[in-house]
């Protein structure tokens, strides 16, 4: 049976039905508990913890090879492992655009 999304649900938009319905279960409180701090926000940064709650989407189906961890700790590894991906990509551009061209 799908959970119900209660209407102050803030990150209903944006979530996928897999990720919303997971911390409906295991996070509501923790979620609930932020929306407030969220609505505080100014637009520019809801939109920026937004995006990443949605790069979470994907880790969720690997939250049974950690147990041991709590779900708001599994979101913030797995967060701070997305933001890692963005830096070593930019990184990786920094670096070539400061390399010298090959010679032809």
């Amino acid at each position: 049976m799908a959970l119900s999304n209660p209407p102050d649900d803030p990150f209903h938009d944006f979530m996928s039905r897999g990720l919303r319905d997971h911390t409906r279960l295991d996070l509501h409180s923790d979620l609930r508990s932020v929306a407030r701090f969220r609505r505080a926000l100014r637009k520019e940064d809801q939109d920026a913890l937004d995006d990443l709650l949605v790069s979470l989407d994907h880790h969720w189906t690997l939250q049974d090879q950690a147990p041991h961890l709590t779900p708001l700790e599994f979101m913030l590894l797995s967060l701070i492992i997305e933001e890692r991906k963005l830096l070593n990509d930019l990184q990786r551009k920094l670096d070539d655009l400061q390399s010298p061209p090959e010679p032809a």
